[in-house]
């Protein structure tokens, strides 16, 4: 059992981290703010695994969407530095493993830290891929987002558009979706009578 002394000390070691990654990205230091960012995430996937209770729950979460924001900064960064400079991992001159290709079907699940992740494949008797299908747990909790956000919703709508629509964000990205759902999942036009 994580004790709470435990679980701050990692919550505070990310967020130095983070403070670091804030120093890097304003400086654009790219490979500083890459080598500071993947510690932090390590670091946050040890403190996912100490959460016991409702408030570190949504520490996880906020350390959780900082990082997914500094990663989309970072990878900003790195797309616009020259081809030359960018740091890529060189392809093995071959597989760690012979393969000899076969037609195939094949599926997994894996617990991903959202929640599971799916995946099937279909391979012709070349091994080239002829069909993927990979659902995110973002896609499994959408149809309850959604239910959730009308009960929601319609328990809110006294509050100004503003602050209604600044809710309906934080209910949302309570459910911990992926960065790139959490940024564009909700569109809100809203019709007032």
């Amino acid at each position: 059992m994580t004790t709470i002394e435990e679980f701050i000390k990692a919550r505070e070691a990310i967020e130095k981290l983070a403070a670091q990654i804030i120093v890097c990205i304003e400086r654009k230091s790219v490979k500083e703010s890459r080598k500071y960012l993947d510690d932090a995430n390590q670091k946050l996937e040890v403190l996912r695994t100490m959460v016991a209770n409702d408030i570190q729950i949504k520490v996880n979460s906020r350390l959780t969407a900082q990082l997914d924001g500094f990663g989309v900064k970072v990878a900003r960064m790195e797309a616009k530095m020259p081809a030359g400079k960018r740091t890529t991992k060189k392809k093995p001159e071959k597989p760690a493993a012979p393969v000899s290709p076969r037609a195939a079907t094949a599926c997994a699940a894996t617990e991903a830290p959202r929640g599971l992740l799916y995946h099937r494949y279909r391979l012709d008797e070349n091994g080239v891929i002829l069909e993927a299908k990979i659902v995110p747990p973002t896609s499994q909790n959408q149809g309850t987002i959604e239910a959730d956000l009308r009960q929601f919703v319609a328990a809110r709508l006294e509050l100004p558009d503003e602050k209604l629509i600044w809710q309906c964000e934080q209910m949302v990205r309570n459910y911990d979706p992926c960065i790139s759902c959490a940024t564009h999942f909700l569109k809100v036009n809203l019709e007032r009578l």
